[in-house]
């Protein structure tokens, strides 16, 4: 819940053009071991069903 604040912020911001994410299946590439799910993902794309790039990850 440390994070959430924040989150709530930026959408508050940036309103419809940016989206969050918590929890899906992020596969970037397999073959280099860029897979598995995110906690927090934050896209810089109208689209809010899927994951679309340009994306920030928090680690």
């Amino acid at each position: 819940m440390i994070i959430a604040p924040i989150l709530v912020e930026l959408k508050r911001i940036f309103k419809d053009e940016i989206n969050l994410f918590s929890g899906v299946n992020f596969t970037v590439d397999e073959t280099q071991n860029l897979n598995g799910i995110c906690d927090f993902l934050i896209s810089h794309s109208p689209e809010k069903l899927f994951i679309a790039a340009p994306i920030i990850t928090l680690v």
